[in-house]
């Protein structure tokens, strides 16, 4: 029995280029979009990973849900060819609607793609996962003049944020770094109107002279809390 899998990246490479909460959010839902792109077509196939439901693919959502790898059955020999002539299209469509030309995404994306045949006893993931872990260890060194992902993260109407949110009010989505920090003062303060007016800036909020009696020292941090009670991730 032949099975086809796939990983994209680079995950870790382009979260890291981000600085600001809608920026991550970004890069987050971008490789989501991606792989239900790649998979839409093939979704009525037999998946080992992930568990898919056809709502997924219907849904109007503000998170990414779909993971970096997937696995799924070959049914016929010309799969793997077809798969990849469709990851493909998906990508020059990506350089059609976003300012990422299609040098840049040819060169930047790690879309790797394999096909394997298996003894009908053997343990599908267990055998597959290796292969995967392998191809992504063959990172191809991109050849572009400048990093324009960025570009596309900070692009507050771009057409990810349309698809992800319903509504005008919600294409914003999520609060920055200093919204979160200052959550206490959002209802008894003006806060909220500056935010609005100073998107690209919300850290100018700690220097603005209207607030200096209201913010404190802690009001410049927040934590982060990791909780995993059964060991499960």
């Amino acid at each position: 029995m032949k099975y086809i899998a796939i990983t994209i990246g680079p995950i870790y490479k382009s979260i890291t280029l981000a600085k600001k909460t809608r920026e991550i959010w970004g890069a987050s839902y971008l490789f989501s979009y991606l792989m239900e792109q790649f998979l839409k077509p093939f979704k009525d196939r037999e998946f080992i990973v992930p568990h898919l439901d056809n709502r997924l693919f219907e849904d109007k959502r503000s998170v990414g849900l779909f993971p970096d790898r997937a696995i799924f059955k070959a049914t016929n020999d010309g799969d793997k060819e077809e798969f990849d002539e469709h990851i493909q299209k998906v990508l020059d469509d990506l350089a059609k609607n976003s300012p990422l030309d299609k040098e840049f995404v040819k060169n930047y994306f790690q879309i790797n793609t394999i096909e394997v045949s298996l003894k009908e006893n053997e343990n599908i993931i267990k055998t597959i996962m290796p292969y995967l872990d392998t191809a992504e260890l063959f990172y191809k060194v991109g050849q572009y003049d400048e990093n324009r992902l960025i570009e596309f993260l900070r692009n507050n109407n771009s057409y990810l944020k349309k698809r992800a949110f319903t509504n005008e009010e919600q294409k914003r989505g999520f609060a920055s770094l200093p919204e979160i920090a200052l959550y206490d003062l959002l209802d008894s303060t003006d806060i909220k109107e500056y935010f609005k007016h100073k998107l690209d800036e919300e850290e100018s909020v700690y220097e603005a002279p209207e607030y200096k009696d209201k913010i404190k020292p802690y009001h410049k941090y927040i934590a982060i809390v990791n909780a995993d009670g059964d060991n499960m991730g």
